[in-house]
């Protein structure tokens, strides 16, 4: 919209003054004006019902206006304060104070005084029936209501920017131009310098700093995510600490001028108007680290901003790793091998088998001693030195690799013969580090993890106070396997009894969660739970996804940044804004659906998983979600419909597992049906997953076509699902042997599912078996014999490749009698041929059942496990 400025300002207005005085606007106008005190004012003409009298005015200084309006019997009276700058003042008829009997329609005579030494440039004034005002270009508006007794609009005349954004997020710099132009059809200029001082939007720290329009201490106030939203001087400021809180500012004020955020480019509707409503807010996150991930529009947590990433830190000519490491594992970033190996190998990790960490080591694998001082001095000069190069940043992760190998050196093992357990010595080292880049940045934090063996609480150091310790309810672990509840559930009675041990020794508002919420999971009221069960506790620290979930995955981001930002929101209050403000006419269907889904999962006590039981498929649920995703994909914008088809795709493939043990069933060949339907559908499918896929969870071979091509079953079993599962699904995996059988891993259930192990030894297909304290501890086989004959069993064994757990004890038996109990005899990190006699009277024609059994008392999926390469039975010769 441009701004004809002085033919606008001389058709609406009743001026005052046309005297020599000029006013020059920061737009360029000049504008005929009086200078107060010093001359007389003309009269405005009265207006019929008006109900306000506005002023307008320039100001060089805040001041107290003494307005004086003389009638024929009497005369008004009004006193205010105004601002700096540019203004409208908007003065209710009713609340002018009387002399004699006045009249609005006598005015002879007007007086205005400033305040002692003050000069005012007056423009010009009118009487109004309502607050509106007649003005081309965006007024800022502080309303007349009962609490406000004086209303105020102030012209904005552009943007003030000088805050640096990084290369990944320059879309955001002129957002707020952006935004505003779509709201208010006019587009203000943005400039990184402020040519005046007054009736600007002060966008960012140093445009706030550079005019004195708040302090660095207003700002540290709200931390590094918070804001802070202000009218100082005839300028709208908004301003964060950093330019992550300024985002959020301008979101926040963006929802109060009704344009509210569903996700990147997806609003509310807004109707064009130049009347912004003032805004006075200061606010912060919850969780004040790290928190779900997202867009600053929904306020989630921008990747690559509050967390710092190593990977680019700046301070090596060339880095000095193999790249495997990932944002959140730093050890090889911060004791690179290539630096210190050679040098300093006591620096790194000692086995329980006597052998130093091999130099080959991937870094994301990388294990250094936590109790060598002159390591952790190292790892901390490191820390300083990425800090410095990228102060920007609010959190700097401290943690050591993706591993559960643990130092046995004198100086580890003395501390742990004090009582020490393994996370006294991981925060032994992250303490140290803390302790030194504390004293030069005591306003950074250092992110590190409670994992695997660290998620038990310390028994005798804290967290230092500049560290945030994420614990990570790893559902493969089994301290959270429940994925749909909170800690409080029974089934996560080890997460629950373990944070609030946490709490014991540390303050919660260093305490926050990494979490497991990705892929298809279903946790998305789960993980909703979970932040509030932490906001109970006042765990204000951080909250790490590890991945995000692709089911409804807008609706995810939504609505956990939401809660990250405000955990006593309402989660499925927060469902329905979103479905309403982004599926457009498909709302209903969409909720419909969600509601089949999660509120099931809400109310079935058998899903406790990650994924769905079997019980939750049934046939008419399936036909009915099909048909409502049918339905929301006609209803919804065009830009939904692939993320319907999606989540469609994605809700299906959690029934894929469901089913997975009877997919010829009406629920599970429906599912099947559709699902390559879908996949069909889709030019870029990968077939050769779809293959695997009917291999793992149907037990169907399906080769893919040399050309890349859908294989022609895939076409059967859309036509007839049923009766192709039936035909073509492999249900027997003993296979018979001239001196035998040969009982394939795929025979054996109740351990874990059968993978191709090829860690440090050459690959198997193998089965193994967890710790008592799993659902995994028991694998069993049915296998037929027809002839009955001395026999041994034989098998390749593996022991859990951790070197500091001892190979398990197991049992195995045959028919309920046991064959073998006992250390399991067999190596880590490579394949140990087993052979066992079997007793006589043992086996039995027909039928057998053959059953491995882990004796160790332990909840870990991550060690204490045993794993076989299938199993043989063979005949022995006399």
């Amino acid at each position: 919209m441009k701004m004809r400025w002085p033919a606008v300002i001389l058709a609406v207005f009743h001026l005052w003054c046309l005297s020599a005085g000029v006013y020059s606007s920061p737009d360029g106008r000049q504008v005929s004006c009086r200078t107060l005190p010093g001359e007389s004012c003309e009269v405005p003409a009265w207006k019929e019902n008006a109900e306000y009298l506005v002023l307008h005015f320039f100001a060089e200084e805040a001041g107290m206006l003494e307005l004086n309006l003389n009638s024929g019997g009497g005369a008004f009276h009004e006193r205010f304060p105004y601002s700096p700058g540019e203004q409208f003042k908007i003065l209710p008829l009713r609340n002018f104070r009387r002399t004699g009997t006045p009249s609005w329609e006598k005015l002879k005579a007007v007086g205005m005084t400033p305040a002692e030494g003050k000069k005012i440039l007056m423009i010009g004034s009118f009487f109004a029936v309502d607050q509106r005002i007649p003005f081309p270009g965006l007024l800022l508006v502080s309303r007349v209501n009962e609490i406000t007794p004086v209303g105020t609009a102030y012209p904005l005349y552009g943007i003030v920017s000088s805050d640096v954004y990084p290369k990944q997020l320059l879309r955001e710099k002129d957002a707020l131009q952006r935004h505003l132009n779509t709201l208010t059809g006019i587009a203000l200029p943005q400039k990184e310098n402020a040519e005046h001082s007054f009736n600007m939007i002060l966008l960012g720290k140093e445009a706030a700093l550079k005019q004195n329009a708040l302090s660095g201490k207003e700002l540290e106030k709200q931390g590094f995510n918070g804001f802070t939203i202000a009218v100082k001087c005839s300028n709208l400021v908004i301003a964060g600490e950093s330019i992550q809180g300024t985002a959020y500012g301008v979101y926040r004020f963006l929802e109060t001028q009704g344009m509210k955020f569903f996700a990147p480019g997806v609003h509310s509707a807004v109707g064009k108007t130049n009347l912004l409503n003032v805004v006075r807010a200061a606010d912060r996150p919850f969780f004040n680290g790290k928190r779900a991930p997202g867009r600053w529009c929904v306020y989630g947590d921008e990747s690559g901003f509050a967390l710092a990433d190593p990977r680019n830190a700046g301070i090596d000519a060339v880095f000095p790793g193999d790249r495997t490491q990932w944002i959140d594992h730093t050890s090889a970033f911060l004791v690179p091998k290539k630096y210190y190996y050679d040098e300093h190998p006591e620096f790194y990790c000692l086995r329980a088998d006597g052998t130093r960490m091999p130099k080959d080591t991937q870094d994301v694998r990388v294990m250094l001693c936590q109790s060598n001082p002159d390591g952790i001095r190292a790892a901390a000069e490191r820390a300083l030195r990425w800090i410095r190069k990228n102060p920007q940043h609010l959190l700097y992760v401290i943690q050591q690799g993706d591993d559960s190998e643990r130092c046995v050196c004198e100086g580890c093992e003395a501390k742990r013969k004090l009582g020490w357990n393994e996370t006294d010595l991981f925060l032994n080292w992250v303490n140290g580090i803390a302790e030194r880049v504390g004293r030069e940045f005591p306003r950074k934090y250092l992110l590190s993890y409670a994992y695997i063996s660290t998620q038990p609480a310390p028994e005798h150091l804290k967290p230092a106070a500049n560290v945030h310790l994420l614990y990570a309810p790893w559902p493969n672990r089994l301290s959270a396997p429940n994925g749909f509840r909170d800690f409080d559930a029974p089934e996560n009675i080890v997460a629950g009894s373990q944070l609030a041990d946490w709490l014991e020794v540390s303050d919660p508002e260093q305490l926050g969660i990494y979490d497991y919420p990705a892929g298809n999971s279903l946790t998305h009221r789960g993980m909703a739970l979970r932040l509030k069960w932490l906001a109970r506790r006042n765990m204000r620290g951080s909250i790490w996804y590890c991945g995000t979930n692709r089911i409804f995955a807008s609706m995810f981001t939504y609505v956990q940044a939401r809660l990250c930002w405000n955990p006593l929101l309402d989660t499925r209050a927060l469902e329905s804004e979103f479905i309403e403000g982004y599926y457009g006419n498909a709302a209903e269907t969409v909720k419909k659906i969600v509601a089949s889904v999660y509120d099931r999962l809400d109310s079935d006590p058998l899903n406790n998983g990650r994924v769905p039981s079997e019980a939750f498929f049934t046939e008419s649920f399936v036909k009915t979600l099909i048909a409502d995703f049918a339905a929301a994909r006609k209803l919804s914008p065009e830009r939904v419909r692939r993320e319907l088809l999606h989540d469609e795709y994605g809700i299906l493939e959690n029934g894929l597992h469901a089913c997975s043990k009877n997919p010829a069933s009406a629920a599970g060949a429906a599912i099947w049906k559709r699902y390559l339907e879908i996949a069909t559908a889709n030019p870029h499918t990968d077939w050769r997953k779809i293959c695997d896929s009917l291999w793992t969870l149907a037990k169907i071979r399906c080769e893919v076509e040399k050309n890349g091509k859908m294989p022609s079953l895939i076409a059967e079993m859309i036509r007839n699902p049923q009766q192709a599962i039936r035909e073509h699904r492999q249900t027997v995996f003993v296979e018979k042997r001239p001196n035998g059988v040969r009982i394939s891993p795929y025979a054996f259930e109740g351990g874990m599912a059968p993978v191709f192990y090829h860690w440090k030894c050459p690959g198997r297909l193998a089965v193994a078996v967890r710790g008592t304290m799993t659902e995994q501890y028991r694998m069993k086989a049915v296998f037929p014999l027809e002839l009955l004959a001395p026999s041994e069993l034989v098998f390749e064994g593996q022991s859990c490749d951790k070197l500091f757990v001892p190979p398990v004890p197991i049992r195995i038996t045959i028919n309920g009698k046991t064959v073998f109990e006992g250390g399991n005899g067999c190596r880590k990190h490579g394949w140990t041929l087993r052979r066992i006699r079997i007793p006589e009277g043992v086996l039995r024609p027909g039928d057998n059942t053959l059953v491995f059994e882990n004796l160790a008392k332990s909840d870990s999926r991550v060690s204490h496990w045993f794993m076989i390469a299938g199993a043989e039975i063979r005949r022995v010769e006399e």
